[in-house]
């Protein structure tokens, strides 16, 4: 599982922001604004990796029960699939 190639994380005015810069333009429509967790997933799915590589460690960052590490895991993929922004 992997993002699209193009995305980029910035912080602007103290908000950590996921932008869209394929094909050289910036699609601001894509952007994504993300939390302390979101952006911790975000940037292990920059490269390509596997649900449960990303659970494991969001139980050990956040020290959260698997249950509830998948549960938060799959929701934000839903809505990355959702975007069509996962490859």
């Amino acid at each position: 599982m992997k993002l699209k190639n193009g995305f980029v994380i910035r912080t602007i005015c103290n908000d950590t922001v996921a932008i869209y810069a394929g094909d050289s333009t910036v699609d601001l429509q894509k952007a994504l604004i993300l939390n302390e967790s979101a952006e911790f997933i975000f940037r292990f799915l920059l490269k390509e990796t596997t649900s449960d590589e990303v659970v494991l460690e969001l139980t050990k960052k956040y020290d959260i029960t698997e249950e509830a590490a998948k549960q938060d895991f799959e929701q934000f993929v839903a809505l990355l699939s959702e975007k069509g922004y996962l490859e």
